[in-house]
């Protein structure tokens, strides 16, 4: 389809991520130019359009750069709406197929790290099987899913005739997969334990798209060490164990990190929806990816019923609400649990669409929140898991700045977010009425920074060099929402 606007690609050959965006652009019948990046040698091109990860892939529509391939994905979609549709209509689907690829992506990263962490420096051959497990433990997790999302149709199998959104965020991974065996050994369970994940992919396999986009086996085995693929070293933290891992420029955390009791649920009823739903919220007080759902639940007017979460003697609700991750917060509704802080807020302004929105109406303003939420959410945690590293168990001190100077880039990088933000109406300020999506994200984080300062000694660059975020942060604080939300 020629749309008369200029399309770019700024991508590589093997990239997951890049491919995954150019079966988008070919589902939906895109024209666009095509620019291979050399990773090793970035262009000025590239390093302009992302100056935030300076990473491929990047997709410059008009002029205008838009980054992180899933969300990429959604701006397609939204962008170019005429049909085939990249993600399924009901809120549910939606949700379903985000939390997938979600999954998908982080599992991806943390098993690759661990691949390549048991890598002999000397010789570049792997001295350990670290990695095999998970790998496995990966595909036999996505089994499930796989297998819900075939019933309610949301991949490609019989009687489809078109990818979705689902299809092409996998589809990209599943050229690696031979050289990863060959490579690490790494294979994945064959159609006796995993039946519906094997279909799925001989099904991707018959496309046409699909197979006129996917590189060969042989020099992706070539380019498997290579930065093309986006795989990166995984860092542990000693501190935090087992619980959080790096990856790429993320740190995500398997458990909340903040837990505490104090906050007052009986505000909950405030401008409340009254409805036959049956709408449950499974959180802890303090969590922030918890009490960012409860400010999206009141915004939108929804009645709903709290449940207070002990993460250390979790409940049988929580645990099969939640058979991934085992972890809040947790959206109930009408028996059918929704995970994901970020994912859930989509699902209540889907499934919820009357006024006021949580998401903004134009595909450019939703790429721009959708992004700087991700960002700020991988950049607090990175932060303070490098803090964390450097304590010592034996003089309960720090022994070393880590993680001081990366908060102090994130509240620099994240001004010039906010700055676009501020002028595009997308965040609350002096004449909003309301809070958005960018505000919920990230007002959680506002009752944490005093708490963060005094444990870590990080602490906020001041509003000469941060004007915006300090403006913002006031702003926050006087919305009578966030003000009752927020704990102590």
């Amino acid at each position: 389809m020629n749309t008369g606007e200029e399309v770019k690609l700024l991508s590589g050959w093997a990239s997951p991520y890049g491919l995954r965006v150019q079966l988008a652009l070919k589902a939906k019948g895109i024209e666009y130019q095509y620019v291979e990046e050399d990773l090793k040698n970035k262009s000025e091109l590239l390093l302009n359009s992302n100056p935030v990860y300076k990473k491929i892939p990047v997709l410059i529509h008009n002029g205008t750069p838009i980054c992180e391939s899933r969300i990429i994905v959604e701006y397609i979609d939204e962008t170019w709406p005429a049909p085939p549709p990249l993600l399924p209509t009901h809120p549910y689907d939606r949700y379903l197929v985000r939390f997938w690829a979600d999954f998908l992506d982080h599992k991806w990263v943390e098993v690759m790290g661990l691949v390549f962490g048991s890598m002999s420096a000397e010789n570049e051959t792997v001295v350990s099987n670290k990695g095999h497990d998970e790998y496995a433990q990966m595909a036999i997790t996505m089994e499930s899913g796989v297998a819900e999302m075939e019933r309610r149709g949301l991949i490609y199998g019989e009687g489809k005739t078109r990818v979705g959104y689902m299809d092409v965020c996998f589809a990209s991974y599943v050229a690696l997969f031979v050289p990863l065996e060959e490579l690490f050994g790494l294979k994945l369970p064959g159609s006796e334990k995993c039946p519906n994940l094997q279909k799925w992919m001989q099904n991707l396999l018959t496309n046409e798209d699909v197979k006129l986009t996917l590189p060969d086996a042989t020099p992706a085995i070539e380019e498997m060490h290579s930065p093309i693929l986006g795989v990166p070293q995984v860092r542990v933290s000693p501190h935090l164990g087992s619980n959080y891992y790096y990856h790429d420029n993320a740190l995500r955390s398997k458990e909340p990190y903040f837990t505490g009791s104090s906050f007052d649920h009986s505000m909950q009823g405030i401008h409340t929806i009254q409805s036959e739903e049956e709408v449950k919220l499974l959180s802890g007080s303090t969590s922030p990816y918890g009490i960012r759902v409860q400010l999206a639940l009141q915004l939108k007017g929804i009645h709903y019923q709290y449940v207070e979460e002990d993460t250390k003697n979790k409940s049988q609700l929580l645990l099969r609400s939640n058979p991934v991750y085992k972890k809040i917060p947790v959206l109930i509704h009408n028996g059918v649990p929704i995970c994901e802080s970020r994912i859930i807020i989509e699902y209540i302004d889907e499934t919820w669409p009357a006024p006021p929105p949580l998401l903004p109406n134009h595909p450019y303003d939703r790429y721009l929140v959708r992004f700087w939420a991700d960002f700020f959410d991988q950049k607090f945690m990175e932060a303070v898991g490098l803090v964390c590293s450097g304590w010592s168990s034996e003089t309960k001190t720090f022994m070393s700045r880590k993680g001081h100077d990366e908060y102090a880039q994130m509240a620099m990088t994240l001004e010039s977010g906010i700055a676009e933000m501020e002028r595009r109406g997308l965040i609350y300020l002096e004449g909003k009425t309301c809070v958005g999506y960018m505000d919920f994200c990230f007002a959680p984080y506002v009752a944490l920074f005093g708490p963060v300062e005094k444990l870590f000694g990080l602490r906020l660059l001041g509003s000469d060099k941060c004007p915006n975020l300090h403006k913002w942060i006031q702003s926050l604080l006087t919305n009578e929402v966030v003000k009752l939300t927020l704990p102590d």
